[in-house]
């Protein structure tokens, strides 16, 4: 017989504190017979039990291993960790172990398919009617208006499903759920509509194996039922071999200002025959989701203003931990937000939301989708935050900052006053480069655009080509309540022409009213009768024409210079560099106006 190999180590703090079972031991020891390339070793806290695995494990073995672990440990400390070949297998924070038939190693999924036509998605509506361990039917979540929510998440997650089976269907997926999607299908063993009743009890009257709805395991909700509950949206994907999981529910929060899409995905497996690629895959599927949702939502139906933070990497969700195949959690919106929790009910919404999560998946599958791929959203920076009225800048000018997106050709920014939205848009840029990840505006620029409103709001999006994405975040800030004067107008050139006009040219200043000029004759000081208004001229730079009046021969050749201030609400810019030109003599000038020529000012030359 070839020798064994077996460690087992304790840290000295625990040896009194937490004896494992020599169960374990004679499980691993019977396992480990035959090879001697394996090692188990424990290392056992009051904070955790971390079992790591080496050499040539069969997935099967690596499983038993695990069970046993799980079955002698649970309730003895706080957290199990599983390791295999330095690769973190599964964590979970386990209450109690829920007797049940043994876990069964499902094959792999098939290679993922090269188009959403023929692919087999899974869909799971979150939650529903369970039967607990002692024959009680309940509700997984609450009914409003306890816990703050406003919707009864277990039966509207199945109602936001209905809309994406049917897009799904159309686009040429197999499609099957976890719970019953039929409304019509009569009474279940609840005594209440089968639509309404958890996954367990829609699976297990199926017909499938008791492995898949009656498993062994740990329970995460202090009863046996709920923990399998979990573990039966996974293990019936695993079991039908599907290609995507795919959940839906809707989120919650203590503040009922939280609001928008957050997708989850599994950044570890919970067993080791689950492939390193899903869990890489899966998280290629959730940004791809987040954008196609997102991007759908705000689409057609703005007005809501919906947002997205990134895909967040979750290593402690049973419905992604447990499945071999990628697999995601849409969290849609938050029932505690009464703008989330009405448009979730509506038709609209979850016709928008279908369309998007279907346009993810035929990127995802890799086929043409009806609609362009999305980018990414930006992510805002900086400055303000994510709460109205948000915080008070300072300085004269504010410098905006964000993420840049992989891809993006382009961005947009937006920006508006109080009370916000489409209807208060005062800043809508769609012109910046790909590679700029800020833009600035000064406070006066901001004040004028804004007509004195000091409380501002503003997002982005990314481009491609002509395609944009979901907005990121909107950040709020509040502008200081001092004056500030407009700024001091740049670019200012003068050049004269044949028929003795001086032209003078400069760029505009977004919070001007109108200009002022200051002039001089070899440094004499000259007369300007007349201010110029804001806007008067056609040129996409502002122009104003100076008469010669009298012209003097004696002065030809001699400097005529100009400077520039700017008028506003809120005072006078200084004056800006000066701009010179020679002084030249006509015998006579016309005074014809010219449409290109306007407005004219006078300057009294000795």
């Amino acid at each position: 017989m070839k020798p064994k190999f077996f460690v087992f180590a304790l840290t000295a703090l625990m040896v009194a504190c937490v004896q494992p079972s020599p169960s374990i031991f004679d499980l691993a020891n019977d396992a480990l017979i035959g090879s001697n390339s394996r090692v188990v070793s424990l290392e056992i806290t009051p904070r955790a039990a971390k079992i790591r695995l080496s050499g040539i494990f069969s997935e099967e073995l690596q499983s038993k291993v695990i069970t046993a672990v799980e079955k002698h440990l649970l309730g003895k400390t706080k957290a199990l960790e599983f390791q295999w070949e330095q690769r973190n297998l599964a964590q979970v924070r386990p209450q109690a172990y829920c007797s049940g038939a043994a876990r069964v190693v499902y094959p792999n999924p098939r290679a993922k398919p090269s188009g959403i036509s023929g692919a087999k998605i899974m869909l799971n509506p979150g939650h529903g009617l369970t039967q607990l361990v002692g024959g009680t039917w309940v509700y997984q979540r609450p009914i409003p208006p306890s816990s703050g929510a406003l919707l009864h998440e277990d039966p509207n997650n199945l109602s936001m499903s209905i809309p994406i089976q049917t897009a799904l269907s159309n686009a040429g997926a197999v499609v099957s759920s976890t719970r019953n999607l039929d409304v019509l299908a009569g009474i279940g063993a609840s005594g209440q509509e089968k639509w309404k009743e958890a996954a367990r009890h829609h699976v297990q009257a199926l017909g499938v194996p008791d492995h898949v709805w009656n498993s062994e395991g740990n329970d995460f909700e202090n009863d046996c039922n709920k923990g399998r509950d979990i573990r039966v949206r996974p293990f019936y994907a695993n079991f039908l071999g599907v290609d995507a999981l795919v959940s839906i529910h809707s989120n919650a929060d203590p503040s009922s200002a939280t609001r928008g899409l957050r997708v989850y995905y599994n950044t570890t497996a919970f067993t080791p025959d689950i492939p390193q690629n899903s869990l890489l895959q899966s998280a290629d599927l959730a940004v791809k989701l987040t954008n196609s949702a997102l991007a759908a939502i705000q689409q057609d139906r703005p007005e809501l203003g919906w947002t997205a933070t990134l895909p967040i990497g979750s290593e402690d969700y049973g419905e992604n931990g447990f499945a071999k195949m990628p697999a995601v959690i849409i969290e849609v919106g938050f029932h505690t937000n009464s703008t989330d929790a009405a448009a979730m009910q509506e038709t609209s919404f979850r016709n928008a939301l279908a369309r998007g999560i279907k346009n993810g998946l035929e990127q995802f599958f890799g086929a043409t989708s009806s609609e362009p791929a999305y980018p990414a959203a930006p992510v805002a920076l900086e400055p303000g935050s994510g709460t109205a009225p948000g915080i008070e800048v300072t300085g004269d000018t504010i410098t905006f900052r964000w993420n840049g997106v992989q891809n993006a050709t382009g961005y947009g920014f937006y920006m508006s006053k109080a009370p916000y939205g489409a209807a208060n848009l005062i800043i809508n840029r769609e012109d910046i480069p790909a590679s700029s990840r800020s833009i600035s505006y000064s406070v006066s620029d901001l004040k004028a655009l804004s007509g004195g409103n000091l409380n501002l709001k503003w997002n982005m999006t990314a481009f491609q080509n002509t395609s944009n994405g979901a907005f990121s975040n909107s950040l709020f800030l509040t502008l200081p309540n001092a004056v500030v004067p407009p700024s001091i107008p740049a670019g200012l050139t003068v050049a004269m022409s044949s028929n003795g006009r001086m032209f003078l040219a400069w760029n505009e200043v977004t919070t001007a009213t109108s200009y002022g000029f200051s002039a001089s004759l070899n440094g004499q000081p000259l007369t300007i009768a007349q201010t110029v208004p804001k806007g008067a001229q056609p040129q996409a730079a502002a122009v104003a024409v100076f008469e010669q009046n009298p012209s003097n021969p004696a002065l030809v050749g001699q400097s005529v210079c100009f400077a520039i201030r700017a008028n506003g609400v809120s005072g006078s810019s200084g004056f800006s560099s000066s701009a010179c030109v020679p002084y030249a003599y006509y015998s006579s000038v016309s005074l014809q106006q010219n449409g290109n020529e306007l407005p004219r000012l006078l300057i009294q030359i000795p």
